[in-house]
């Protein structure tokens, strides 16, 4: 009974937690390092993890996608550093742009093939 019940609770936290990061909004480029005209990379790594650089600096954090939206969180850069950010991508001809919950929008990011 125990053993069952354990079971049971853990496939209950598996779903309060969502899908994974790579059968979500981010499918089409997770583990793909996207690109934008300024020089800045983000890559959303198959581990929930956010690589790259912006402005210069080096980026890491973490996200968590849905079926429509990404959430990220920041460890760097500094000005980055405390909040979250979410965002629905919008992909276009080879390209996302995040649509922000506040209607502000990122660049755009070209998605390698």
């Amino acid at each position: 009974m125990k053993k069952e019940a354990l079971i049971l609770l853990a496939g209950l936290a598996v779903t309060a937690c969502g899908t994974t990061p790579d059968t979500t909004a981010a499918t089409q480029f997770v583990g793909k390092e996207l690109t934008a005209a300024s020089g800045d990379k983000v890559m959303f790594n198959r581990d929930g993890t956010i690589s790259g650089v912006l402005r210069g600096e080096p980026v890491a954090g973490t996200y968590n996608a849905t079926g429509t939206e990404i959430c990220s969180q920041y460890s760097s850069p500094a000005d980055l550093v405390g909040q979250d950010f979410c965002s629905v991508p919008l992909v276009d001809e080879g390209k996302v742009t995040f649509i922000r919950r506040d209607g502000s929008q990122s660049q755009a990011y070209a998605i390698p093939s």
